[in-house]
């Protein structure tokens, strides 16, 4: 069993105390002088401990800490050294140089966490992420606990998992907080560099763009357009999601209402994504009249869209919260259907009106018959609870035509358009609602999606440049 430093000390002693445990290992190390491993430090942080907190209260959590360093100390050989870094944090000085017996002991904390441990009456299931450094002559104290964090960060990414720290880490660090400052001082700056781009929705009753998605894009010193898969989880390490999801909402809104005076068509729609944790904030509903003041556009031409895993997510009081907003005259839509756990069953008792199909369930519609019957299912379910359906992820015209024929209310996807700029969405969609085109009819005359997606690239382009 290690040495339970944890145990009639506090965080802060601990940290001093490892800290002057690294310093001695590292001199050691230097007077060694030929380079080899003999130490490591390792690092276990307690997976979503936050919501142990959340469920069974502070003291139930203080005292897993407890219990967990106990577990720990038992696991480790006798010369190991256990301290509680911070929080859910455990820190481990491991004087072994072999890293197969290292990873064997990580594999082990790992395998024990997951059986749970015994609080008082509850037995609370954990999952550990591991993150391992080795310790070398030209370390310094900082270096080793950096590097540590590092590989922990990397093992946290998928949770119950352990990475050991490579020196391509640090560079990838060094990066990615480039990269966050820089969009940090972008967002500050007005918002520069942040741009939205907007996919046409088409009816398939009317045949023609009633609407579009409004995109987040965004325009770094590079010139290169990154897209929100890159951008939302580095604006919300740097704590600037809020803002950008108001300035998304506040440009959107006037957009469509321009749209709406451009057209005439007061049923035009802008669908804008809007995050779980933000839906349910009291506030949302004055931020969005706020946003619709002095504009033709009204609750009922925009829709929030939230991702199905987020309904999934949401607790009692949330799931009030966004009743209030449906009640409200806020139109809510599921994006993504089909790719979390939820069931049509479970839709019945959710506040929405629109459910919008993923992408994954057109991919091979034009040769399975199974494949045409389960989203045709979907699709009817969905009308019987109520719902308008959004088949997003269209790529070809067999495939509009068999979404329209399977009665799909609204079509979405790269064969009609990709998310391009204002001016490109006025010129070649907009037209349709005041011409009354049929949409089917003119994209058929087209050769084919990819060349009409590679012309609005290249319109996107020249905007850009101009």
């Amino acid at each position: 069993m290690g040495e339970l430093v944890i145990k009639q000390e506090g965080t802060v002693v601990n940290r001093i105390g490892f800290h002057q445990e690294l310093r001695d290992a590292v001199a050691r190390q230097a007077c060694a002088g030929n380079g080899d491993v003999i130490d490591h430090i390792v690092m276990v942080d307690i997976d979503d401990f936050g919501y142990v907190n959340s469920i069974h209260g502070l003291a139930i959590g203080d005292a897993l800490l407890v219990e967990y360093a106990t577990l720990l100390g038992e696991l480790l050989p006798s010369n190991a050294k256990l301290y509680h870094f911070e929080s859910n944090l455990f820190v481990i000085y491991l004087p072994i140089a072999d890293k197969v017996s290292v990873i064997q002991m990580c594999d082990q904390i790992r395998l024990r966490s997951l059986s749970g441990v015994q609080v008082n009456e509850v037995l609370i299931r954990i999952t550990v992420s591991i993150g391992v450094t080795d310790i070398t002559a030209d370390n310094t104290v900082d270096d080793v606990v950096v590097n540590a964090e590092l590989a922990l960060r990397k093992a946290k990414l998928q949770k119950n998992k352990t990475d050991f720290y490579m020196p391509a880490d640090r560079a990838a660090y060094i990066a990615r907080l480039n990269f966050e400052t820089e969009l940090r001082d972008c967002v500050i700056d007005n918002f520069r560099g942040f741009e939205i781009f907007y996919q046409p929705l088409f009816s398939t009753s009317l045949s023609m763009c009633i609407g579009c998605e409004a995109l987040l894009r965004w325009r770094g010193s590079n010139n290169r357009i990154v897209a929100p898969a890159v951008i939302i989880p580095a604006l919300q390490n740097v704590g600037m999601f809020n803002e950008v999801e108001s300035w998304v909402f506040k440009i959107a809104a006037k957009q469509c209402g321009e749209w709406i005076d451009l057209t005439g068509y007061k049923e035009f729609v802008m669908n804008i994504n809007v995050s779980p944790k933000r839906a349910a904030q009291p506030g949302l509903l004055d931020e969005i009249m706020s946003a619709l003041e002095g504009t033709s556009t009204t609750l009922s031409n925009v829709f929030l869209e939230l991702t199905e895993d987020s309904f999934i997510m949401v607790n009692k009081a949330n799931m009030v919260a966004l009743g209030e907003l449906r009640d409200n005259g806020v139109l809510l839509a599921i994006d993504d259907f089909g790719t979390g756990y939820s069931s049509l069953g479970y839709l019945k008792n959710l506040p929405i009106c629109e459910l919008k199909i993923d992408r994954s369930f057109v991919r091979g519609i034009e040769t399975s018959p199974s494949g045409r019957e389960f989203i045709g299912t979907i699709i009817t379910m969905a009308h019987i609870l109520g719902f308008t359906v959004c088949v997003e992820g269209v790529e070809t015209l067999d495939q509009a035509r068999i979404l329209t024929a399977l009665n799909a209310d609204i079509l979405q996807g790269y064969y009609f358009s990709p998310p391009v700029h204002k001016e490109i969405m006025a010129k070649r969609f907009l037209s349709t609602i005041t011409s009354g085109e049929k949409f089917l009819e003119r994209f058929d005359e087209m050769r084919g999606n990819r060349l009409a997606a590679r012309g609005l690239e290249n319109e996107v382009d020249e905007i850009a440049r101009s």
